[in-house]
């Protein structure tokens, strides 16, 4: 069962994403960025009234892994910009109905599907597809419910993802069950990488301290 699962997924996510359009997460300090929101749709997700047992496993799972899945779909230090409460770019781990400001999303028009509205546009959608694929896959195995759905702003009510690029490394480090599915080689050449870019950021003076620290004076 779980193999169908696997290729139905697959599938309909190479055919519909595989030409994301790569953007910078937030151009401006106005703009709350741009998203690169991640469906998926297959039978099991829908139920007679809505949605499965099997789909709320799926959403136990993204909820699970977020803040694992935070890493790979914000992989710039600029895209953590774009997390800000009380906007359409989620900032808390949190699922809905037709919730825009949610992480998670199960949209209440059309066909029955789950979206992953955490990662970015400048995101590497390959990797994004398959984090966000195996995070259901593991809820599904699992059976890992979810809480309930959030109406409205979530930000009081739900924990929040991470909102530095450190925070969401180390999760994605210490997630074991995505790290078994993704292969151990990718995940910690991947966190490698983008520590050195970290390192290589904290090297640089900013025009904005440039600003803050020395012209002021």
């Amino acid at each position: 069962m779980i193999d169908r699962i696997r290729i139905r997924l697959v599938r309909l996510g190479v055919d519909r994403y595989a030409g994301i359009l790569l953007e910078r997460s937030d151009p401006s300090v106005v703009d709350v960025g741009t998203p690169a929101e991640v469906g998926q749709l297959a039978v099991v997700i829908a139920g007679d009234d809505g949605l499965s047992r099997t789909g709320r496993h799926a959403i136990g799972g993204l909820l699970a892994h977020a803040p694992a899945l935070t890493a790979l779909g914000t992989p710039n230090l600029n895209g953590f910009k774009r997390h800000q409460p009380g906007t359409f770019a989620p900032s808390s781990i949190a699922w809905g109905y037709g919730n825009r400001m949610t992480s998670i999303r199960v949209p209440t028009h059309g066909t029955t599907r789950v979206e992953n509205r955490i990662p970015s546009a400048d995101a590497n959608p390959y990797l994004v597809i398959a984090s966000t694929l195996a995070a259901a896959i593991d809820g599904i195995e699992t059976e890992i419910e979810p809480p309930a759905p959030v109406s409205g702003d979530p930000e009081n009510a739900s924990p929040r993802l991470p909102r530095t690029p450190h925070q969401a490394l180390d999760a994605l480090e210490a997630d074991e069950a995505l790290t078994g599915i993704l292969g151990e080689s990718l995940v910690s050449e991947y966190v490698r990488q983008k520590r050195q870019e970290i390192d290589a950021f904290y090297d640089v003076t900013t025009e904005w301290e440039r600003r803050q620290y020395v012209e002021m004076f």
